[in-house]
């Protein structure tokens, strides 16, 4: 049954929260629409659920929560809930009805130093290595991990602005070889390594997809020179066209008349070459001797691998959302996500030794095709006959199982019922 969209500012505190928000914040106003909108479609809510059960959480809230992640670029849910959590305590925007948080724009960069604490009072101090990503510690973690007694040893990655700073340095450096295709140069500075690395595997890679974006956005804007559009109508499937390749959008300049419908696009070229001169390069920096250049790679890849990990549960697993209440249910599907992600590399690694040139995606999409159906062909004696089968594979299945070494299992034998069948109750 559907929840009621109700207040509970007593669970927080004697102090309603929005009391909290100043008058004239934005988002007092566009509460104040969103309740008028989501009060008018209160009667159709209630008609999408049934009349008994479980209430459920009030779809009021959860479209206000969506508002939120539009407001402030929040990715997921998950983060929208992290941050709501950490801004209510800490900001003067509270969390006003479990959803409609007034996000702080500023960074909180209490999250990994809290980390850190944490994983040394469990484990005690160590040589430990971490492999972040760039935009996760501030320039003052660093500096404590820098400081710390023994040192916490770090490999992170570094925003582009910081390459084109020392640009001109790293031109005047020799390449060193890591592995075959990746080559590196290392400029020392401030206790710091800087790792500038180009995988000529990457480079070919991010070519290829920003091409392909290219060449989509570029046949796309033809097609809308085309049209006949309102004003309107273009701003809206311009903007389509930018949310489904943004690479290739920073790369095209788009003027829109001042009047009417129409617009004008050609490409720039000086950002261009700079897209091609960074593409498949990487910039980090560590606070490790620079002794081998292999090592520092394989951490780097190491970090890569891990990020793919997740990308792989959420999306090809899709282990989220879970609907389960119950901690024994999560758990249970946390389980099953992780078994699948065990097949999944598990084929991965089968894929490198046997087909190269494959990705579990690809290979997982091709077996979808194998389809396994129940046949029921009744007796002449009133019992029933059930036949399991698996549906032959195709001529590339085929030779793609032979490739991996693998084989189908034997089909199933038949079944047949002791009595007469039972009339099946209709769906």
């Amino acid at each position: 049954m559907c929840g009621a969209d109700q207040r509970n500012d007593r669970l927080f505190s004697y102090v309603r929260p929005d009391s909290r928000v100043p008058q004239n914040h934005p988002l007092r106003t566009i509460r104040r629409v969103t309740d008028r909108a989501l009060t008018a479609l209160s009667d159709r809510f209630d008609a999408m659920y049934p009349e008994v059960g479980r209430p459920s959480i009030p779809p009021e809230k959860l479209l206000r929560a969506l508002l939120l992640q539009a407001f402030y670029s929040i990715r997921s849910e998950r983060q929208l809930m992290e941050q709501s959590k950490r801004r209510g305590a800490t900001t003067r925007f509270p969390v006003v009805d479990h959803a409609w948080v007034a996000l702080a724009k500023a960074g909180d960069s209490r999250t990994l130093r809290d980390f850190l604490g944490r994983i040394e009072r469990l484990y005690g101090k160590a040589r430990r290595i971490w492999l972040m990503d760039r935009g996760i510690p501030t320039e003052a973690v660093l500096e404590e991990m820098r400081a710390s007694d023994p040192p916490v040893h770090y490999l992170v990655g570094t925003p582009k602005g910081r390459l084109t700073r020392l640009q001109q340095r790293l031109l005047q450096l020799p390449w060193q070889q890591a592995r075959p295709g990746v080559q590196v140069k290392l400029l020392s500075e401030d206790n710091e390594l800087y790792v500038f690395a180009e995988s000529e595997a990457r480079v070919a890679k991010e070519r290829a997809m920003r091409q392909r974006q290219l060449k989509w956005l570029w046949a796309r804007l033809k097609q809308l020179t085309e049209m006949e559009l309102s004003r309107e109508e273009l701003l809206m499937r311009l903007g389509a066209a930018r949310a489904r390749a943004p690479s290739a959008w920073r790369l095209v300049v788009v003027k829109v008349a001042d009047a009417g419908a129409s617009f004008t696009f050609r490409l720039d070229r000086a950002k261009l070459r700079r897209a091609r001169l960074r593409e498949g390069r990487y910039l980090l920096r560590t606070n490790l001797p620079k002794d081998d250049p292999a090592k520092l790679w394989d951490y780097y890849i190491r970090l890569v691998e891990v990020e793919q990990a997740f990308k792989t549960l959420k999306g090809d697993l899709a282990i989220r959302p879970v609907f389960h209440q119950r901690e024994v249910r999560i758990e249970a599907h946390i389980f099953i996500a992780f078994l699948a992600f065990s097949l999944h590399a598990t084929l991965r690694q089968r894929l490198r030794a046997f087909a190269p040139g494959l990705t579990p995606r690809a290979v997982l999409d091709d077996f979808a095709a194998v389809q396994m159906i129940d046949v029921h062909v009744p007796t002449t004696d009133g019992r029933e006959l059930t036949l399991t089968r698996y549906t032959e594979p195709e001529r590339a299945l085929r030779l793609l199982l032979d490739t991996l070494k693998l084989q189908l299992p034997a089909q199933p034998p038949p079944r047949i019922t002791a009595g007469p069948a039972q009339p099946r109750t209709p769906m």
